[in-house]
């Protein structure tokens, strides 16, 4: 059997046990998911705030410090000698605490001796010098301070040095934390070790990790020969490229199609080539691909900044309104009417954040779903399909033409307002 010929048989065999998998889960109930149910894995704050109540020594858990010792020892990486247990018995844990400049720390962790700040983004961007801010707030502190950067991956800060803090991730910290203090549970502690399951689940599917059960099979099954764990190392390295492939297969076909339909697009901002797909999936700096189209012009329309309409991925692809002079992240202060006329008008959109260029955005949905480029989610996976992948390019070029319609509208009320 040629090598190729092995691989398919590799790549039949793993779908077989995943598919195995996720039938096994749905005659036990183990798919019903509470979060998921209420759409809460769609939303930051539920997902940062369940977090927190872990680390809180007086949380409804009734663990005491037993979270936060282990969160300290295994996420953290902090030993005794730094932290020793009688501080963490008297810790004081808060949420979005303010700071000199009116700036809000997601998550502190103070005792006798060491003041911890952790900033935490699971789908939101970095904006608005946020860590440079906070670590300047903790090196007020006498204590002994340390600063966290917490995202899905790992990203890097683009706004901080990186000897002024370190990144973590919810995929090679946090989730191998919860499952370590889940374990250590005792059996009597049923709800709430169901409640930290199906919370572990809810970051998985976040970071594209597949459970354990399904992870545990294909292991076994590779570990059957020198032979499977050879094919899979090959698979392994040509997974990267086929990612970026599919990422810049979606691209080059929106920008064909944007030819198309006569909708230019600006070719000098940001770019979606291959160098920055590829840094995408390999570099854990930020990088965002996107296409943007002028909407309306500073000089020719005579209003005070550039607007953009931008089609982004940053994990997930969406679509939106940007400020902008230069393309860059150049507009610091948005007045308030521009942001609240747009948010009138397109009404469906989101509300960018405080001095954030943003002004609205949305998702681009398939079925009530993301497309999740990071994570490499189901909806990312089928646009290997040529027809999935014209369906997602028609949907977006749709979404672009329903906007622009929008421009003389919008145009008027800036120039009234």
């Amino acid at each position: 059997m040629n090598e190729l010929n092995y691989l398919k048989q590799i790549i039949d065999s793993v779908k077989l046990i995943s598919d195995e998998a996720i039938e096994r889960r749905k005659k036990s109930g183990s798919e019903f998911n509470i979060f998921k149910v209420l759409n809460l894995e769609n939303k930051e704050v539920p997902i940062v705030r369940f977090l927190l109540e872990l680390l809180n020594l007086n949380g409804c858990h009734y663990q005491g410090d037993y979270f936060l010792k282990s969160f300290i020892r295994n996420a953290l990486s902090i030993d005794e000698e730094k932290i020793g247990d009688d501080e963490l018995i008297k810790a004081k844990v808060r949420r979005e605490v303010s700071t000199i400049d009116n700036k809000r720390i997601d998550l502190t962790i103070e005792t006798k001796s060491t003041y911890i700040g952790i900033e935490i983004k699971v789908y939101s961007h970095e904006h608005d010098h946020q860590l440079q801010f906070y670590s300047k707030e903790l090196t007020r502190s006498s204590k002994h301070s340390y600063l966290y950067y917490l995202t899905p991956f790992g990203e890097e800060s683009e706004e901080l040095d990186k000897n002024k803090y370190e990144s973590m991730s919810f995929k090679d910290d946090i989730i191998p934390w919860l499952i370590e203090a889940k374990n250590g549970l005792d059996d009597t502690l049923i709800r709430l070790k169901l409640n930290l399951d199906q919370y572990i689940c809810v970051l998985k599917d976040i970071c594209g990790i597949e459970t354990e059960e399904t992870t545990m099979k294909v292991k076994d099954y590779i570990l059957e020969s020198e032979d499977n764990l050879k094919c899979v190392k090959t698979l392994i390295n040509a997974l990267p490229k086929a990612q970026t492939q599919i990422m810049l297969n979606f691209f080059n076909g929106l920008k064909e199609e944007l030819i198309n339909h006569s909708i230019e697009f600006d070719k000098k901002i940001f770019s979606c080539n291959e160098e920055d797909i590829k840094k995408y999936y390999e570099s854990h700096k930020r990088v965002w691909p996107s296409i943007n189209i002028k909407f309306l012009d500073r000089q020719k329309d005579k209003i005070n900044h550039d607007i953009y309409l931008r089609l982004e991925v940053d994990y997930r692809l969406f679509i939106g309104f940007i400020v902008s002079d230069t393309g860059e992240k150049d507009v610091k202060i948005i007045d308030k009417k521009t942001k609240d006329l747009f948010s009138q008008v397109f009404n469906d959109m989101k509300v960018g954040g405080e001095n954030n260029w943003w002004l609205v955005w949305k998702y681009i949905m398939i079925e009530n779903e993301w497309v999740d480029f990071k994570s490499f989610n189901d909806n990312v996976i089928k646009l290997a399909n040529k027809n999935n992948l014209t369906q997602l390019i028609k949907k977006c070029v749709e979404t672009i033409e329903t906007l622009l319609k929008e421009k003389e509208k919008v145009l008027n009320s800036l120039k009234k307002s």
